[in-house]
């Protein structure tokens, strides 16, 4: 598929992914022109992605070691200048593909703009803190997160190093290493940025594009006159010094306890039999104030409006005081809500999180609006624009298969 006129070529391996395809355009355009304007530099037309629908694939097309992508949860990868993205599909809520795509985009710009010569801590430092530049701020988007987590690691004795990433995050041994590595390495751009500015930032991509050797210090300390040794030692004495607001919730890593998850599987299996108000139930005990997991709110919310409890279901829901990250149906449900209250920008701003975070959930590509159990649905329940509509469909059909 192409759009012509944005200058971008996609390659889907499942045609289940098509209905994708303009959100997708229209976010890999928006993501490309911002970043150009940060870095000082541009692609060549035109900008090719391949979806593919799962990691044994992404493996396959990129070269990434299969064990490596599992390992770290490699969702997407930039190289031999087109980017290499998992299908939302393939997770069982999706993932912030919009960012992901803009994360990769951008180091399709540092490639070209150093001649594939920016050492590892500029391309993923500026990949994480560019990766949001296209949109608007977004409900938990945590602009600190790099720096309370560097300063966790750091104060504990988990420091990655930023001179020791070895050759890709994405080989790192665990989860959590990847995890500290992006975020010290994000964190040290954001101090790079701020001692030395962004026009040091292009200059030092010009002087290693000159480069004759893969070593980055020479244009580092003409740039800066600093190298990276002590660059790294200012940072850390830096962080050290001002201590960070800790990390929020949404990167805790804290899991459901075994009742909740029980409770909701029941919950489940009871709506999945028409039994609405009794999969309510079953929710109703850990739906109080202080549950924060999105996802339970959700199955609540979706029992009680089956059961034809309109009222139950929005105190379910709650508000985004109440939720602790972004929920794909979480928003598609508060989308619904605000439609009905009249308020047609919000519900609309909603739906585009919902959207960017688990775009082939019902919920999330319908604004809210589920197909009732045994039924084949209407038209009047599907958006009214055809690429809205188009993408409700796909994820309807995605539930019968």
């Amino acid at each position: 598929m192409e759009d012509r006129e944005r200058g971008i070529w996609l390659r889907l391996q499942d045609d289940g992914d098509r209905a994708l395809a303009p959100f997708l355009f229209e976010a890999a355009a928006s993501a490309r022109d911002a970043a150009s304007r940060v870095l000082g530099t541009d692609l060549p037309r035109p900008l090719r992605i391949d979806l593919v629908r799962d990691l044994f694939s992404l493996s396959a097309v990129s070269g990434l070691p299969l064990t490596a992508a599992e390992t770290t949860g490699t969702l997407a990868v930039a190289r031999w200048g087109r980017v290499i993205m998992l299908s939302p599909r393939a997770t069982a809520l999706g993932y912030p593909w919009q960012d992901t795509l803009a994360h990769e985009i951008v180091h399709l710009l540092i490639t070209r703009a150093s001649r594939d010569y920016a050492p590892l801590w500029l391309q993923e430092g500026m990949a994480k803190r560019l990766e949001t530049s296209f949109r608007e701020p977004r409900p938990f988007d945590d602009p600190g997160w790099g720096d309370a987590l560097a300063y966790k690691a750091l104060t504990e004795g988990r420091s990655v190093g930023i001179d020791r990433l070895g050759p890709s995050i994405a080989m790192l041994p665990t989860p959590d290493a990847a995890a500290i590595a992006f975020a010290e390495v994000t964190s040290f751009m954001g101090h790079f940025l701020e001692r030395a500015g962004e026009p040091a930032l292009k200059l030092l991509l010009a002087d290693l594009r000159g480069l004759s050797d893969r070593s980055p210090e020479p244009a580092l300390r003409s740039v800066t006159g600093m190298g990276l040794e002590d660059w790294n030692a200012d940072w850390q004495r830096s962080l050290l010094a001002e201590p960070p607001p800790p990390l929020a919730p949404q990167h805790e890593g804290r899991g459901a306890s075994r009742d909740t998850a029980r409770r909701a599987r029941l919950s489940d299996l009871l709506l999945q039999r028409g039994h609405a108000r009794s999969a309510a139930e079953v929710l109703a005990p850990i739906v109080r104030p202080e549950q924060r997991e999105a996802s339970v709110r959700v199955r609540a919310a979706r029992a009680y409006l089956e059961a034809g409890d309109a009222a139950a279901a929005r105190a379910a829901l709650g508000t985004l005081t109440e939720i602790d990250g972004v929920h794909g149906p979480w928003f598609g449900l508060r989308s619904r809500f605000l439609r009905e209250d009249g308020d047609a920008a919000g519900a609309e701003h909603a739906v585009q999180i919902a959207i960017a975070v688990d775009p082939l959930a019902e919920e999330a590509a319908c604004a809210g609006m589920r197909r009732p159990r045994g039924s084949n649905g209407s038209d009047a329940d599907l958006p009214v624009a055809p690429e809205r509509r188009a993408l409700c469909e796909a994820a309807r059909e995605r539930l019968r298969r």
